[in-house]
Formats: C-alpha cells, sequence, structure tokens
C-alpha cells in the first residue's frame, strides 16, 4: 500500500488574486482531472483545504507509485479555465510506501507529508519518495520555528545596513537593510537559513 500525499502550490495567491470562488472552482476541477489519472482501485481524497491524498492498494513495486506522481504532474500541465481566467498549476507531492515507511495510516500519512514538504524545499512541481532522514530534517525544521518565535518575542533579530558603492565615483549611494538573527545559543544564523522557514510559516509578516 502507498500514500501520496499533495498540495497545490502557491494556492493562496490564486484565492488572494482571483478571489475565494475561483479557488473553490480549482479545488473541484482539479479533484476530477485528479480522479480521471488514476487506477480503478485507487483511492482520492481530499485532506484540507488544497490538499489531496491518493491511497494506492496493491502497489508491485516503488516504481509503480513514480509512475502515478509523474503522471499526475504531466496531467496538470493543461491549464484550468477558472471563470473566465486560465490558471496554470504545480503540485508537490511526497509518498509513503508501506511497510517499509510505516505500518499504519498516520504514520504513513505523516510520513508522506514530510515527502511532500521536502518536494517544495526542492523546487516545487516535483515529488519525492519518504526517506527516515527527512524525520530529523522535519524535527530540526520545528525546533527552528519555535526559536524563531522566541526570537521575535525577545528581540533577538538585529537590524543591519550595508553599504551600496558607486563604483564610478566611489561614493556611498544608498544602504540595504538587512536582518540578522543572534541565537542565544547557536551564534549568528545565516539568513539563508531563517529567511526561507519565516517566509513558508508566515512569521516574516
Amino acid at each position: 500500500v502507498a500514500l501520496l500525499y499533495m498540495d497545490i502550490d502557491g494556492f493562496k495567491d490564486v484565492n488572494d488574486s482571483l478571489g475565494h470562488a475561483c479557488g473553490d472552482t480549482l479545488i473541484r476541477e482539479l479533484g476530477s482531472r485528479l480522479q480521471g489519472l488514476l487506477r480503478s482501485s485507487d483511492t482520492l481524497c481530499r485532506a484540507t483545504g488544497d490538499e489531496f491524498v491518493i491511497l494506492m492498494p496493491d502497489v508491485e513495486n516503488a516504481e509503480s507509485v513514480g509512475l502515478l506522481a509523474e503522471r499526475i504532474l504531466n496531467g496538470l500541465q493543461r491549464p484550468f479555465l477558472l471563470h473566465g481566467h486560465l490558471q496554470t498549476i504545480s503540485l508537490s507531492l511526497g509518498a509513503a510506501v508501506a511497510p517499509h515507511d510505516g505500518q499504519d495510516c498516520e504514520t504513513l500519512l505523516r510520513n508522506a507529508e514530510t515527502a511532500m514538504y521536502q518536494a517544495k524545499q526542492d523546487g516545487r512541481q516535483t515529488w519525492r519518495f519518504f526517506d527516515s532522514m527527512m524525520n530529523q530534517q522535519a524535527l530540526a525544521r520545528l525546533q527552528l520555528l519555535n526559536d524563531l518565535r522566541q526570537a521575535i518575542a525577545q528581540h533577538q533579530l538585529q537590524l543591519y545596513y550595508q553599504p551600496q558603492i558607486d563604483l564610478a565615483s566611489g561614493r556611498l549611494s544608498g544602504v540595504e537593510a538587512l536582518v540578522r538573527w543572534q541565537h542565544p545559543v547557536r551564534g549568528m544564523i545565516s539568513p539563508a537559513e531563517f529567511i526561507p522557514a519565516a517566509e513558508e510559516s508566515r512569521l516574516i509578516i
């Protein structure tokens, strides 16, 4: 048995730019298109707002799971017509296969979702199989977000100004405002590490 967990990349942008009616239409049209890509034995479920889960019974090998993931991604290249607007979307997918990735539904679901988030981090519009290293990365990310919430509350974030120099004249032409995080235990944390987490969790607001 395999579980595929998928999420629409940037679904909030559709709701914000085209309205919730278009977002609702997209969910319905996506569900219909996904159903047409599955085997008769597969089960499609809408898990939350823009997340879908596919249950694949009788999985012969991992390759068959990968083939379905590729078929889904290829099947979504054609744009959706939403109230007069043509909208192209992409999905990020994660896959977990029993019994290797879990022997109960809850574990499989969690691991497939973890793999889906890895696909998002790897550039979106792609899919990933779960592996145990992802759990360690997920725990590290969770710890980073918890620490970042504390950092905001405890004013650990610092503002730096980086000068911009006009190379022709050698004069100061402006400054770039940069945020830095002085962690009480880990020291200075690179923006490359915490800015993407802040954006994805919307803590950056």
